[in-house]
């Protein structure tokens, strides 16, 4: 099961509900992303990077498996596509506008198709 919060993602055994050390990933805001959000005079606590999309990708292969996740990126959204069986591990990263709110107060929705098309 993945959890995510501001600036981390975590991955934890449902069968005993353990999580190590290795398994906590942190996904800080860009610098320059930051730094732009407190010149337009956010605080430096919304001025975060936090996950707003984990979505599941389907896969034939359980070796190739993959998440993506979105973040607001300090009001610059930014996703990236991970190894499900390794977060750290980053396959490519994308542009996070209209697929990830800017802001923390929003709500969001995303879902991929049995095709493994995306909808946010």
């Amino acid at each position: 099961m993945h959890f995510y919060f501001r600036d981390n993602l975590l991955k934890v055994n449902l069968d005993d509900f353990k999580l190590s050390k290795s398994k906590i990933i942190t996904w800080s805001a860009r610098e320059q992303s930051i730094i732009e959000c407190r010149v337009k005079r956010q605080s430096e606590q919304l001025c975060r990077n936090y996950i707003q999309v984990l979505l599941f990708k389907p896969s034939n292969d359980s070796k190739n498996e993959e998440i993506f996740v979105c973040g607001t990126n300090a009001f610059k959204p930014a996703c990236s596509w991970r190894r499900l069986d390794s977060l750290e591990t980053i396959v490519g990263e994308e542009d996070g506008i209209a697929k990830c709110p800017y802001s923390p107060f929003w709500n969001t929705t995303s879902i991929f198709s049995s095709k493994g098309e995306s909808s946010f």
